[in-house]
């Protein structure tokens, strides 16, 4: 079945009081996400804040998320601890959120033909006339944002922001970071997993959104002088471990700025020096970071996963048939080695699945 359509009929089930208009934003939130409410980032904190404020004060059971499909989602405000995720961290994830993608006149046209065909089916708790009568004015109208109906809002006070699943995929991190970074003044974090499940992508996110050092293991793999099959026998061998926490953890923890050489795999030798200054998150990014060597320097452990199917498929797109062959044969059965010596997965604070 049609992923919104899905989506429709659930959302007629969930909501009964559901009039046109309610079922036609939730339409329009699938193809354009909800950046019509952006003015300006202040004026989005203020608004978000107001309305923070009044979800905490109606008693309201929900999920923080709710599928709208399109990698989109409605993220509760009654749902959200001000511990756990500041007003401030919510309204830049929907900024960014808002500023992924947009949609289409035409996207959106061929969408409300789905919508029609929930209401022609008796998927939905209005008539096909009464939903025909109101697209005709909102076509009328020129397709615009709209606002909950009045009868939707006294039944289910609904108080959230649309997300999309770029950045929802990342709150249990921020949960925590916000919590550590409530308790401590520096937060370093491992961010560990399979080859192309995004780690790099995601750090990238979690840097944008704290200001945070990102240092990446691939920066420290082996040089040719320390290559020995003794080496290569040690399940995450194939990493400069010793490096890493000389030039890297230990003036993290002092809280100095430092410098560490980057190895480049394609030269086989340093290529350049790279200058780090203390910040209040830290993030260690790539397979290896959590080597029993290293992994009780951090204050959280987050693994990203991914299936082989998938995995072999990024691979293939971003490297290329004649690559994704070495990587199928010596350098993910070496990651998996690791993972599986070290029970790696299982000492993680956080699995995200990619």
């Amino acid at each position: 079945m049609n992923e919104l359509l899905q989506i429709v009929i659930e959302h007629g089930k969930k909501y009964p009081a559901m009039q046109p208009d309610d079922a036609v934003k939730l339409v329009y939130q699938n193809e354009f996400g909800g950046g019509h409410f952006i003015q300006n980032p202040n004026a989005s904190l203020l608004r978000l804040k107001e309305e923070q404020q009044r979800a905490a004060s109606v008693q309201i059971s929900t999920s923080a998320l709710e599928e709208l499909g399109n990698k989109r989602q409605r993220f509760y405000l009654a749902a959200a601890d001000p511990v756990e995720l500041p007003m401030e961290c919510l309204n830049e994830l929907f900024i960014r959120s808002s500023a992924v993608h947009t949609g289409t006149k035409e996207g959106l046209t061929t969408k409300l033909e789905i919508l029609r065909q929930a209401a022609s089916d008796g998927y939905l708790p209005f008539s096909p006339g009464a939903l025909d009568e109101f697209l005709v004015k909102y076509q009328a109208d020129g397709f615009p944002a709209i606002s909950h109906s009045a009868v939707y809002k006294k039944a289910y006070h609904p108080a959230y922001r649309v997300l999309h699943r770029d950045y929802t995929i990342l709150l249990p991190v921020l949960f925590q970071v916000n919590r550590l970074l409530k308790e401590k003044q520096r937060v370093t974090i491992a961010l560990e997993g399979n080859a192309a499940a995004g780690k790099s992508t995601l750090a990238g996110r979690l840097a944008e959104l704290y200001d945070a050092n990102v240092i990446h293991m691939d920066d420290f793999f082996l040089p040719p002088s320390m290559r020995t099959a003794a080496r290569y026998q040690e399940p995450g061998g194939n990493v400069h471990y010793e490096r890493f926490q000389e030039e890297v953890l230990a003036p993290l923890a002092a809280s100095v700025p430092f410098t560490y050489r980057v190895f480049d795999c394609h030269s086989a030798a340093y290529s350049e020096k790279k200058a780090v200054s203390p910040k209040a998150l830290n993030i260690i990014e790539g397979v290896y970071a959590m080597n029993p060597h290293l992994h009780t320097c951090y204050d959280l452990c987050v693994f990203v996963d991914i299936s082989p199917e998938e995995q072999a498929r990024r691979i293939i797109e971003r490297n290329g048939p004649e690559l994704s062959k070495r990587f199928q044969e010596l350098w993910i059965p070496l990651e998996n080695r690791y993972f599986d010596a070290y029970h790696i997965k299982e000492h993680c604070n956080i699995i995200l699945s990619t």
